[in-house]
């Protein structure tokens, strides 16, 4: 159905609606469409990527193209409208602004690998990887659910990763797998960036 976009997924039900036409009133089915597309294929793309599956790079541009657009249009009714007020309207830029550059650290991981034929990884990188998109499930829980202790979280898995984890990888690693752990170490940094943003909220809170 052109023009028509699943912008939540739960157990049993999906929510499609028509974003063909974006208005102010459809400002947060718009973002709960780019939560939901990073949500939905950074998995894949890492699935793509430890099955040296690299046909599906047209696909992922143009779902980059597609949250640069987004995000634009979200990021101009933000600054016209002060969305949702002036308090928190220059964070919620911020954050709409690094989900952008989230998907775009997936998109060049994978458009950087695609011209192989074979990629071979340790377990320590294949494990560093898959556990990215549960890091973005915090972010997302936390901003929908309005609950900065999962937003926690995320900056105490974020040392895990980056010190112990990357660090340690780096260290022994090289070729195609430095490309991946540079860029999931860049993905780990947005999203706890990300989630800093969401302490300055003020319809957050600790639970």
């Amino acid at each position: 159905l052109l023009g028509f976009e699943v912008v939540k997924i739960e157990d049993n039900k999906c929510i499609i609606e028509n974003i063909a036409e974006p208005s102010e009133n459809k400002f947060s089915t718009i973002l709960r469409k780019i939560f939901f597309t990073i949500q939905d294929e950074s998995p894949q793309i890492i699935s793509d990527i430890l099955n040296n599956k690299f046909n599906n790079l047209r696909k992922y541009q143009e779902s980059k193209d597609l949250i640069d657009t987004y995000t634009n249009f979200c990021r101009r009714l933000i600054i016209k409208n002060k969305i949702p007020d002036s308090k928190n309207s220059y964070l919620l830029l911020i954050l709409v602004s690094r989900l952008s550059l989230i998907y775009h650290a997936y998109f060049y991981m994978y458009k950087s690998l695609s011209s192989q034929k074979s990629i071979i990884l340790s377990n320590k990188t294949i494990n560093i990887i898959s556990d990215l998109p549960n890091l973005f499930n915090l972010l997302s829980d936390s901003f929908y659910k309005k609950d900065l202790t999962i937003a926690n979280e995320i900056s105490i898995s974020k040392d895990k990763i980056i010190y112990s984890s990357i660090y340690n990888a780096l260290r022994v690693s090289k070729g195609n797998e430095n490309i991946i752990l540079y860029h999931a170490g860049e993905i780990v940094r947005l999203i706890h960036l990300s989630s800093i943003s969401l302490f300055g909220l003020t319809d957050l809170e600790l639970k």
